[in-house]
């Protein structure tokens, strides 16, 4: 289990790590930002939109339902399609196997500054209604961590639920959790092999984002209501 202060405890692991029943009906604002920079390789970075379309397939999509924006980075930022490209789970998967490689180095700020004033935009598809989250998948450090920190905070504050994803050895720790909304929204793979491990988890977590971050908000304050409140939660979706 994960827990919060006051020896609440907000989610199961075990349940979230069950494949949904069905595609996720949550209206949702999701953009990634995919790492893009010359470490990965053309190998890798494949691996790395295998996941992101394996990700998309598990939602519906629509303007009740999710939305998608991809956006990838490494020296430049690069915005493959917008939330209100596509309005299809059919559409999403079509752009995502248009997304291009673009090599260079990783700044990461850059990224997150771009979804912060970009992406959520409403003449992008951001829906004031909507869970807005951004989910960052990166395989090493930012070339400018100070400016990561500080464009981060900045994403953290406007209300974005933030996800960072490490995968292999050369991530930092520090950074994942600058970026993140909090610990519990870092995720760690060993290498790009195995990022289908994550895969129900994510999913899950992200699918439900607005019952957790309530059910945060209620331990975190150390409610009364906090355990009964996640209780119902849990056992009334999975």
């Amino acid at each position: 289990t994960t827990t919060v202060s006051a020896g609440c405890t907000c989610f199961l692991v075990d349940n979230l790590r069950r494949p949904p029943s069905e595609g996720c009906n949550s209206k949702l604002d999701i953009v990634f930002l995919l790492d893009s920079s010359s470490s990965e390789g053309p190998a890798n970075f494949k691996k790395q939109v295998q996941f992101v379309e394996n990700f998309v397939n598990q939602f519906n999509v629509g303007p009740d339902a999710a939305q998608f924006s991809v956006v990838t980075f490494s020296t430049t930022v690069h915005n493959e399609f917008y939330l209100n490209t596509h309005s299809t789970v059919s559409g999403v998967v079509r752009g995502i196997h248009k997304v291009i490689y673009h090599t260079g180095q990783t700044y990461t700020d850059k990224a997150l500054n771009h979804a912060h004033r970009v992406s959520f935009k409403p003449q992008h598809g951001g829906r004031p209604d909507a869970e807005k989250i951004v989910i960052v998948l990166t395989d090493g450090i930012s070339a400018d961590p100070t400016h990561t920190r500080i464009q981060a905070k900045a994403l953290n504050a406007s209300g974005v639920e933030v996800i960072a994803v490490g995968i292999g050895s050369s991530v930092s720790n520090t950074e994942l959790n600058a970026i993140a909304s909090d610990s519990s929204h870092v995720f760690k793979v060993q290498d790009f092999d195995i990022l289908n491990s994550i895969q129900n988890l994510l999913t899950n977590v992200t699918c439900h984002q607005a019952d957790l971050r309530k059910c945060h908000f209620l331990c975190n304050n150390y409610s009364p209501q906090a355990i009964h409140h996640c209780h119902l939660f849990f056992f009334s979706i999975f």
